[in-house]
């Protein structure tokens, strides 16, 4: 399956660079392109949109406009700017309103609903999924009806509405049976899986997520694996499972860094921080959690607010209350604002639990009568509704209002059987055993505290096994840490031993060396005389010899520099002469000169590095002059290179970042710097895309007693096999992003000159649209 799709992605790319024409076959090429990649590296998403935007606009073509603003607002999406997104799905819908294209318009509604429910915006997703829903159903179209009940039931999953999200879940699984989908078949076990887990139904659970999880696999779905994952880690949380948990959580995180999926880090890092809260460690929790609000503030406030949460109770265990009451009322507001009725449920009883603790029990009775009005009336909030009966007893025993105090604690002690909640059952029978107690009624007292004492036990024996978790985690990452020193400490002690070794050999070899001089010298005594006309002799041989190797080299050298003059000089030389011989005698138009500039320029700009290139080369091989190191101001020499090339850095509107401190200086050969950094940014300019990047960088490594200095662009990058053939002997040339061409000359000069200065030349990174770091080294 994984083939399959990239050999879909292929082929649309040889359709794209088959079709020489500016159709609307081409623009919706470039669409089909970018929905390939959705599921993973969404660079490649706007990369191809915005080639189709381009050609859309140019042809007029209003659909394919449409599609390709669509796309985009998906993937400003997956970098976190919703209001990019937004704005892009808005003129989407406004360009396939004007198309008349219903299917268009629904799509952009299924989309808006996807970003409002990531968000946390629950009510506006439902109500774009209606919109996209009520529209397919009208037009009968199977795969939209599919997708958007799919959709629609994750909204109310979210919203804690089960009942409702069931039923919409096996709808869509009914439909997508009939239809044989199997990648909506997928989605929606995983759907269900949560289900199951929420209701405490694990293995279930944890069967539908392995279904699910087997096609995503196959498909290499990367998000939905991440997903999924996530899903199968927070099942082994509920059942104490710290450590399979972490490694879920980590896998998760691992796939979503990859993509650039950001909301999905924030939410991976937040279930994280939640298994090391479990496990008491507070410092590793908030860690996590403050990573999480970081990426989720801006792209889904629903996460956001789950970390806030998270946040507020650790600052409430650390008996930072003030702190701790001011999130959970951020909390109040967000859920009741957004209707997020479960959560809302679950934050008056942070509030009113921490309310009791600074003895304001007037403010707790208030907000845990809000809780009771939203959770007494549905079966589903029950586990939430055995923590408000719980804080409302112990308010009551504060009071002395020892009735009250039982009928409430008997209440969550009735639900807390039902749901199996221990925590809750220690705490409500410690109330009744007092409550009791205090009346006198010692046999009904005695009776709750032999009840509390077997619970107490059990909870001791979970704790015990948290701990124990906990310490497994750790001496986990100690042993890893510890297996990392282990190997570093072997490989130390082998690299001492292959010195004693060497120092030994040495030794032995210079008593050899000292025994076979002495032996010399005897022999010297008796062949000086002979040696001295043999060496006279072989002194004129050796200067005849390297004279003619001298000769020998000029003349290839000779060769070779006319065969480039030849061929690449007088090329661009011919076309700037054609073009001035045309606007001499009239038959170029004063405006088409004004177009043709910015070609002239390239032509020039061409012309004088190959020339530089060719004097520079000339000049150290036929040793014309001796170079000598002087002091230079390296960030003024990359300035002056930069304006060299100031025309390309401004039609292409590169942002050029020369990072090097003013006050840098350097002791060097001048004129090797100037070309190798002339030649470098050069090239990167060359392969930049417009809106891209071109960084310059100077550090010193003082282990090595080395200059390194980087050239980094955000441009076209290159292929592996391209990279590993780049600093080769062969002379090659790569036509550049405005269709630039070159001799290859310059990057192989560079090589030569830096060796020859004891130096190195390498790529740092380089990958298809990712750009390129190539860097080199300087002796100090």
């Amino acid at each position: 399956m994984m083939n399959q799709g990239q050999n879909h992605i292929d082929s649309l790319k040889q359709l794209v660079k088959k079709n020489k024409k500016e159709n609307n076959i081409k623009v919706d090429h470039y669409n089909l392109l970018a929905k390939s990649y959705l599921n993973a590296y969404p660079d490649s998403i706007f990369y191809f949109a915005e080639k189709s935007e381009k050609l859309a606009k140019k042809i007029n073509y209003i659909d394919g406009l449409a599609e390709s603003f669509r796309h985009q607002g998906t993937y400003f999406y997956f970098q976190g700017d919703l209001e990019k997104s937004k704005a892009y799905l808005d003129s989407s819908l406004t360009y396939f309103k004007k198309a008349e294209n219903l299917r268009g318009e629904l799509s952009v509604y299924n989309n808006k609903g996807l970003i409002y429910k990531n968000s946390g915006q629950i009510k506006l997703a439902i109500e774009n999924y209606n919109l996209a829903l009520n529209g397919n159903r009208k037009l009968k179209d199977t795969i939209g009806i599919l997708n958007n009940l799919i959709n629609l039931a994750n909204g109310y999953s979210t919203i804690a509405n089960y009942e409702k999200s069931k039923d919409l879940f096996e709808e869509a699984l009914s439909l997508a049976l009939k239809t044989e989908n199997q990648q909506e078949i997928a989605s929606i076990y995983n759907g269900l899986g949560i289900l199951e887990e929420r209701k405490g139904e694990f293995d279930h659970a944890i069967e539908l997520h392995l279904k699910a999880i087997e096609f995503y696999y196959k498909s290499n779905f990367k998000s939905n694996i991440a997903i999924t994952y996530n899903n199968l880690a927070n099942i082994e949380t509920k059942q104490g499972n710290y450590i399979s948990s972490i490694n879920y959580f980590k896998k998760a995180l691992e796939i979503a860094e990859e993509i650039g999926r950001k909301r999905l880090q924030g939410i991976f890092l937040n279930n994280i921080g939640n298994n090391y809260l479990q496990l008491g460690d507070y410092e590793k929790a908030l860690n996590y959690y403050s990573s999480s609000m970081q990426i989720t503030e801006k792209v889904d406030l629903l996460s956001y607010n789950a970390s806030l949460a998270n946040v507020a109770l650790i600052k409430q265990e650390t008996n930072q209350l003030d702190e701790a009451e001011n999130l959970f009322l951020k909390n109040i507001d967000f859920y009741t604002q957004e209707g997020v009725t479960s959560e809302l449920v679950n934050a008056y009883n942070n509030i009113g639990a921490l309310y009791i603790e600074k003895q304001q029990l007037e403010l707790a009775e208030k907000y845990l009568a809000k809780a009771l009005n939203l959770a007494e009336p549905k079966d589903e909030y029950q586990y939430y509704l055995t923590g408000t009966y719980t804080l409302l007893a112990k308010i009551a025993f504060n009071k002395n209002e020892l009735n009250t105090t039982i009928e409430q604690a008997t209440k969550a002690l009735d639900l807390s059987k039902k749901l199996g909640n221990k925590q809750r059952k220690a705490e409500v029978t410690d109330l009744l055993y007092q409550s009791f107690k205090k009346l006198n009624d010692y046999k009904q007292a005695l009776f709750y505290a032999e009840m509390n004492k077997q619970i107490s036990d059990d909870l001791f024996n979970s704790e015990k096994s948290k701990e124990l978790g906990k310490i497994e985690a750790e001496q986990e990452f100690k042993a890893t840490s510890e297996r990392i020193q282990l190997e570093n400490e072997k490989e130390i002690l082998l690299r001492d031993a292959k010195i004693k070794q060497r120092t030994l050999l040495l030794s032995l070899a210079l008593t050899i060396l000292i025994a076979l001089l002495f032996a010399s010298l005897l022999l010297h005594r008796f062949k000086k005389r002979e040696q001295k006309n043999n060496i006279q002799l072989q002194q004129a041989n050796d200067n005849i010899e390297k004279q003619n190797k001298e000769l020998k080299e000029l003349h290839l050298q000779k060769n070779k520099l006319f065969s480039i003059v030849a061929h690449d000089l007088r090329g661009p030389l011919n076309n700037l002469n054609s073009m001035f011989e045309l606007a001499a005698i009239g038959s170029i138009e004063d405006q088409e000169i004004q177009q043709l500039i910015p070609e002239i320029n390239k032509e020039l700009e061409k012309t004088i590095l190959l020339t530089n290139n060719l004097l520079e080369w000339a000049s150290q091989e036929m040793k014309e002059h001796k170079n000598e190191k002087t002091s230079i101001q390296v960030a003024l020499l990359v300035d002056k290179i930069k304006s060299l090339f100031e025309v390309s850095i401004a039609n292409k509107k590169i942002k050029f970042n020369n990072l090097i401190p003013a006050d840098k200086t350097i002791n060097f050969y001048s004129q090797t710097l100037n070309l190798v950094l002339r030649n470098l940014i050069s090239n990167a300019i060359k392969y930049c895309n417009k809106n891209d990047e071109i960084s310059v960088e100077l550090n010193a490594d003082k282990t090595k007693n080395e200059w390194i200095f980087s050239v980094t662009d955000t441009g076209m990058g290159m292929e592996e096999k391209l990279k590993k053939s780049l600093f080769s002997e062969r002379i090659f040339s790569k036509k550049g992003t405005n269709n630039e061409s070159g001799t290859g000359l310059g990057l192989v000069l560079s090589q030569d000159f830096i060796e020859r200065a004891n130096g190195k030349i390498w790529i740092q990174f380089s990958a298809p649209q990712q750009g390129t770091k190539i860097c080199f080294s300087l002796p100090m």
